[in-house]
């Protein structure tokens, strides 16, 4: 049975940073930016890159909270 599932394909110039390849999807998903965490995966090629995003599954927690729960522990 097929399942329906949101998703991005962005095809871009040279080899992006993972941030850059966050900014690009999220202004190419803009104003309706409603997918929340993000999986974004990077396929770079000789003619540039291809961005694949997706809804993420799961629990994730941002790099800032990380940081600051690591830094309570101490």
């Amino acid at each position: 049975m097929a399942e329906t599932v949101k998703c991005l394909a962005v095809r871009v110039p040279g080899l992006p940073s993972d941030d850059q390849a966050e900014a690009i999807v999220r202004a190419a998903l803009a104003p309706r930016d409603d997918w929340g965490a993000l999986e974004i995966e990077i396929f770079p090629g000789r003619e540039g890159t291809l961005l694949l995003a997706r809804p993420a599954r799961g629990v994730y927690i941002t790099a800032d909270a990380l940081r600051f729960l690591v830094r309570r522990r101490r």
